[in-house]
């Protein structure tokens, strides 16, 4: 996670609508994925200012 957090601009961004009101899409606001050694990170972060928050990993055992 450490690395998402480092370099957020790497990641994919998801094709998901922005719902939370913390993060609205029409400020610039994007669901991020990064995969690191194996890991998926999941993220906000804002295209237009490159803040990031919100980090959490992905467990892919869940359906």
């Amino acid at each position: 996670m450490e690395y998402a957090k480092e370099y957020p601009e790497y990641g994919e961004t998801l094709p998901a609508n922005m719902k939370d009101p913390r993060w609205p899409a029409e400020d610039g606001w994007v669901k991020m994925s990064l995969t690191v050694h194996g890991v998926e990170v999941h993220y906000v972060r804002n295209k237009k200012t490159g803040e990031t928050a919100n980090f959490k990993f992905k467990d892919r055992t869940d359906p």
